[in-house]
């Protein structure tokens, strides 16, 4: 049957219905299987910001502490070498 030939109506009898949440449901289900995290409480925008925030404020607060970890040691470290270079005249 040539293209030209067919109606729309046996166009539309022809076509496959696919749901907009049956596609979601596939895409939810191949991320599952690449190892990523469902998250059933992110429906929103909202929930998706406060997610985000919670998580980038954890991750200042470990580096926070690290940098004041790492310039403690260093502020000892340079102080005495920094003593001992000095040369008494």
């Amino acid at each position: 049957m040539a293209l030209e030939s067919i109606t729309y109506e046996e166009s539309r009898s022809k076509v496959a219905v696919v749901r907009e949440t049956d596609i979601e449901g596939d895409f939810i289900g191949t991320l599952v299987q690449l190892k990523y995290t469902h998250r059933p409480d992110i429906r929103d925008r909202a929930s998706l910001e406060t997610n985000f925030r919670e998580k980038f404020q954890r991750l200042n607060a470990v580096r926070a502490r690290f940098r004041t970890a790492t310039f403690a040691s260093t502020d000892t470290r340079s102080a005495g070498s920094a003593k001992s270079r000095i040369r008494p005249e």
